[in-house]
C-alpha cells in the first residue's frame, strides 16, 4: 500500500506566487502548497495533509477547510471528507498545511499524526460504472503464490530523494482504468494460463459471461509472448492496465464496449525483467505497451514536469478530462532501493487528476 498518512514536517522553502499577491508556494518534502502569504517561514515545522487522507467532519471544521474537501464515503455516508489537489491561480497545491496545535508542540518532524487527526486512508469504492457490470468481471478463482500480485508504489513526494538524481530510468504514463495480471504459471506439474485484477485471480467463465480479465488473452501476440518466456519452464506474468469506458471516467478514446490495454511490466519466476527485454518482447510480438514520455537521467525537475500534461496514450477523448493521471518512474535496469526497502519504483499523480470534477476512482469489484 501506498503510504499516504498525515505527518510533521518541515517547510523547505517559501516562494512567491507567480500570479497572486496574497498567496505564496510552500516547498514541503518532495512536493508543493499553496498558503497565504506571510503565514509560514522556511524551516518551521508544520502538519501536511496530503491528497488522498479522509477527515472526519468536526476535524475538517476545527481546520477551517471543509468547503475544500471533495466528497467521498466515510462511515457509510458520503460526505465533504477527502483531502484532494487543486490549481490556485495556475499553480499546483497538492493537499495543505497547518499549524501544530499546542497539545503536540513537542511533536518531531516526520511523525505520524494521523491518529491524532482520526484520519483514514481514501479506498476507492467498489466498481459501479454502468457498462461494466457484475458477472463481466469475473468470479473468484483460487490464488497461487507464484501469480503474485504488483509492486506497492509509493508516492514521489513522500520519497523524493529514494531515486539518486542521473540514475538512467523510464517514466511511463499512469493509466485510469483497472490493473490487470496475466500468467503462465505451473500447478502440479502443468502449465496453466490464469488472469486476474491487482490483487484476485478471475475465473474465465463465471454466469456463462467471459472475464474483462481474460480479454488479454485473447490476443494472439499476447499469448505467443507468454508461451515463449515460459518455454514450459519458468512461471512467467505480464501486468498491464485494462481501460475504457465503463471502467473509470476516463476513457481515452476507446468506443463504447471495447477496451484497451497497455503492459508495463513483466516478471520470470518472480523477477521483474529490465525495461530492455520487456519493451523487446511486446515490441517483437506487437503487443502494446505504456506510453513512454521519457527515457533519461533521473531528475527531481523532470518529474514535476511530466507528472501534469495531457494523455499521450490517444489523441480523440470523449471523456472531460483530457489529462494524464501522472506518470510511474522506474530505473532502466531493475534496483532494489534501501529507502523503499522494496523495488525502486516510485509514482507522482497530477494535481489536475486528482482534484478533476465528477470523479470516478473504482476500486476492484468482489
Amino acid at each position: 500500500m501506498s503510504d499516504i498518512s498525515i505527518t510533521v514536517e518541515s517547510i523547505k522553502a517559501v516562494g512567491p506566487h507567480p500570479q497572486a499577491d496574497r498567496l505564496e508556494v510552500a516547498r514541503i518534502l518532495g512536493t508543493q502548497c499553496v498558503v497565504p502569504k506571510g503565514d509560514y517561514q522556511a524551516g518551521d515545522l508544520v502538519v501536511y495533509f496530503p491528497p488522498d487522507m479522509l477527515l472526519p467532519g468536526d476535524v475538517s471544521e476545527k481546520l477551517g477547510v471543509q468547503k475544500y474537501l471533495k466528497s467521498s464515503l466515510l462511515d457509510g455516508l458520503k460526505v465533504p471528507c477527502r483531502v484532494a489537489a487543486c490549481r490556485l491561480r495556475t499553480v499546483a497545491s497538492y493537499g495543505f498545511v497547518a499549524h501544530i496545535p499546542m497539545d503536540m508542540a513537542h511533536t518531531g518532524c516526520g511523525c505520524d499524526v494521523t491518529g491524532y487527526y482520526r484520519g483514514q486512508k481514501y479506498e476507492p469504492p467498489t466498481w459501479r460504472n454502468g457498462q461494466i457490470k457484475g458477472a463481466a468481471w469475473g468470479g473468484l478463482a483460487p490464488e497461487h503464490p507464484a501469480f503474485h500480485i504488483y509492486t506497492d508504489i509509493q508516492n514521489h513526494y513522500r520519497h523524493p530523494d529514494a531515486i539518486p538524481v542521473g540514475t538512467p530510468v523510464r517514466v511511463t504514463e499512469k493509466i485510469h482504468g483497472t490493473n490487470s495480471r496475466i500468467g503462465v504459471i505451473q500447478v502440479e506439474g502443468e502449465f496453466q494460463f490464469m488472469a486476474g485484477s491487482h490483487k484476485k485471480n478471475r475465473k474465465r467463465e463465471w454466469e456463462g459471461q467471459t472475464s474483462v480479465y481474460w480479454r488479454p488473452l485473447e490476443n494472439e501476440g499476447v499469448l505467443a509472448m507468454l508461451n515463449t518466456l515460459c518455454g514450459e519452464r519458468r512461471n512467467i506474468v505480464v501486468f498491464g492496465e485494462l481501460y475504457g469506458p465503463g471502467v473509470q471516467d476516463l476513457d481515452y478514446g476507446v468506443p463504447a464496449g471495447e477496451l484497451g490495454y497497455r503492459v508495463f511490466d513483466i516478471t520470470d519466476d518472480g523477477d521483474y525483467l529490465d525495461w530492455r527485454i520487456v519493451k523487446t518482447m511486446c515490441n517483437n510480438f506487437g503487443v502494446e505497451l505504456v506510453p513512454l514520455p521519457y527515457q533519461g537521467p533521473f531528475s527531481p525537475k523532470m518529474v514535476e514536469a511530466l507528472t501534469c500534461g495531457p494523455t499521450t496514450l490517444a489523441t480523440e477523448v470523449k471523456s472531460k478530462f483530457k489529462d494524464r493521471e501522472g506518470i510511474v518512474i522506474t530505473p532502466l535496469v531493475e534496483t532494489y532501493s534501501e529507502v523503499l526497502r522494496g523495488r525502486m519504483i516510485l509514482k507522482s499523480k497530477s494535481a489536475d487528476f486528482i482534484g478533476r470534477n465528477n470523479a470516478e476512482d473504482n476500486g476492484e469489484a468482489a
